[in-house]
């Protein structure tokens, strides 16, 4: 049956793909990939799976059942992504047969499991912008809340600003990718950019900097924009900030 393929052990395949893998991707990236593949080396060894040319649908199959009970249907969709690009990899490299990969399907999820297409509505976050106007002008959540609303940056590119990335001249914010100074961004170089913010959203950041902003300078020497009391916003603290004007 498995005649065409080439013998490999899944502890070797898992080393291989890592290995070719690797330069592509970023360290969390790359730590996650790691940690999902224990897995499958982990359920590979309780099942006796010591040639992967062995693998088959129903195998998979009996794998997403033995995950299944031990995280969230959202948790297990997003874990085996990694397996399925796997097992991509290996039929490239003849350890398992072509179409193999597509046969890992986890369940689908009930409604309501998936998050990422939800949004606070324009008219919510124009409440939330006109209270914050009136009632804590200029505070830091204001500022948090101008930012994202304006720009649509992620969680991590908020974190990373510094006061030094403000541009008054133009009514703009600079986003830059410094992993060797503590911050970096989802698609690194890629995802710097010049964000044009325009009058009033400008005003409402320059206005916390000068007003609110309690004065911290990092360990780096820069003076992050969004601070607490002990520094840099940390990234929890955002989505917290987020959570509660919303």
């Amino acid at each position: 049956m498995n005649d065409d393929l080439i013998p490999l052990e899944p502890e070797e395949g898992v080393d291989r793909f890592l290995s070719h893998r690797a330069p592509k991707w970023r360290d969390t990236t790359y730590q996650n990939a790691v940690h999902r593949m224990n897995i499958f080396l982990e359920w590979c060894e309780e099942q006796g799976v010591d040639n992967l040319n062995d693998l088959t649908g129903r195998d998979l199959s009996d794998f997403v059942a033995w995950r299944r009970d031990d995280v969230a249907p959202i948790t297990l969709q997003k874990q085996l992504s990694t397996p399925r690009c796997f097992l991509r990899w290996a039929a490239n490299t003849d350890a398992v047969r072509d179409g193999l990969a597509e046969k890992l399907q986890a369940p689908e999820l009930p409604d309501g499991a998936e998050s990422s297409d939800v949004v606070v509505e324009t008219d919510r976050v124009e409440r939330i912008l006109g209270y914050l106007d009136r009632h804590d002008y200029a505070s830091r959540e204001h500022a948090m809340v101008a930012l994202l609303w304006r720009t649509g940056m992620r969680r991590g590119a908020l974190h990373s600003l510094d006061v030094d990335d403000l541009r008054p001249e133009d009514d703009a914010i600079v986003i830059r990718h410094r992993p060797d100074q503590g911050t970096k961004l989802k698609n690194g170089n890629d995802g710097e950019r010049w964000v044009y913010l325009g009058p009033t959203w400008y005003q409402i950041v320059a206005d916390y900097v000068t007003d609110r902003r309690i004065e911290r300078t990092d360990e780096y020497g820069r003076e992050p924009l969004l601070t607490t009391e002990n520094g840099r916003i940390h990234l929890t603290t955002i989505t917290d900030n987020c959570y509660r004007v919303t």
